[in-house]
């Protein structure tokens, strides 16, 4: 890393972050929602909405790499102490998980034993039957290899050369893991795919921290995201994409997904550099934001249990389109989802500081 001076920074918030977490739930609320909806991907708008869920995961794990990075810079960490930040960083995220997969099997749906114990146990990423049943709760496996790799990477990072060093080794891990996924080895939602959105991630951070975050909202790099987005959907709607090999195939979608996150970061930078009215809307952004994790973690059994009511039981008799539906449902079920998700993640938050506390005080 440069040993120039960074600006002095007091927060480890960043308005913008907090945006794009609200953006990437959504991606993956409204890919969920056509499942309750009964949507079949046989339209490229149908596909695009489908997508919507994989560019929410690739987002989700650019800003694991950038917060994670982030916050360090901002401390001034330089010897991360491995075993306490991995005690506070599965303390934060698997007891929730733990109570949202017991919370899928109570209420959307009962899985084999074989398969309770990958979850349990988080290798169900590298089991092709496993990852993605129960539901969303395959990422959780993901964001806690990111953890498990990330004292190595910031510590290469914070080495000279360091950034260049780690996007080799991304660019390796990406390209291994294509291979084995042609050999047959179930390696696609494991972090072995997912390397280079994490080094995007902590690339992004070191930005940040130097004050060069307007590098992202450059016109070049707008317009390279546009053209990018725009070459992926015509080769969706020729139906050129699914003829290409797997290898060429995977890194498209890859870069439209990165795509997409870029662009996304670009409008909320404008937006808030141009727009002094922005600031009225940061508390909802930082509660939002907040929201996030546990939101995403239980958004499935909500959206279960309002699709198995009677008043949704009236919706569908009545005979309202799609559209009508998708509305209907987006209005009462993600506001919902975001109270449901601050309240529970306010009281874990709240158990885990005195845990925390707790332990590091003996």
């Amino acid at each position: 890393m440069s040993h120039n001076a960074p600006p002095k920074i007091t927060s480890t918030r960043l308005d913008f972050i907090d945006g794009l977490k609200v953006i990437m739930l959504l991606c993956v609320v409204f890919c969920h929602l056509s499942e309750y909806l009964g949507i079949k991907y046989d339209q490229l708008w149908q596909f695009v909405w489908a997508t919507c869920g994989a560019i929410g995961v690739s987002g989700f794990i650019i800003l694991s790499g950038f917060g994670l990075t982030y916050s360090r810079l901002v401390t001034n960490t330089t010897n991360l102490q491995v075993l306490p930040f991995w005690y506070k960083r599965f303390l934060r995220i698997l007891p929730l998980y733990y109570l949202a997969l017991l919370t899928y099997l109570l209420i959307v749906n009962l899985i084999e034993p074989l398969n309770f114990v990958t979850h349990l146990f988080l290798v169900h990423t590298f089991f092709k039957d496993y990852s993605h049943n129960p539901g969303s709760l395959w990422f959780i496996g993901l964001i806690v290899q990111c953890y498990l790799v990330f004292p190595i990477a910031y510590k290469v990072m914070s080495r000279k050369r360091g950034s260049f060093l780690l996007g080799s080794a991304a660019v390796f891990l990406y390209g291994l893991g294509i291979i084995l996924d042609n050999q047959g080895s179930y390696v696609r939602e494991s972090f072995i795919s997912f390397a280079i959105q994490f080094f995007i991630g902590m690339n992004m951070a070191r930005h940040a921290y130097k004050g060069e975050m307007n590098r992202y909202s450059t016109p070049i790099v707008l317009i390279f995201s546009i053209i990018e987005l725009a070459l992926f959907l015509s080769s969706v709607n020729t139906s050129l994409l699914f003829q290409l090999p797997y290898y060429i195939y995977l890194p498209i979608m890859t870069l439209s997904k990165i795509s997409f996150f870029i662009f996304a970061l670009n409008i909320l930078l404008n937006i808030k550099n141009r727009f002094q009215d922005f600031q009225r809307f940061t508390h909802l952004l930082y509660a939002m934001s907040l929201a996030s994790y546990s939101a995403y973690l239980f958004h499935r059994p909500i959206l279960t249990i309002l699709t198995r009511g009677s008043a949704w039981d009236w919706i569908i008799s009545h005979g309202f389109s799609g559209l009508q539906k998708f509305i209907i449902l987006s209005i009462f079920s993600i506001p919902l989802i975001f109270i449901i998700g601050y309240w529970i993640q306010k009281a874990h938050d709240s158990v885990q500081k005195k845990l925390i506390f707790t332990h590091f005080a003996r």
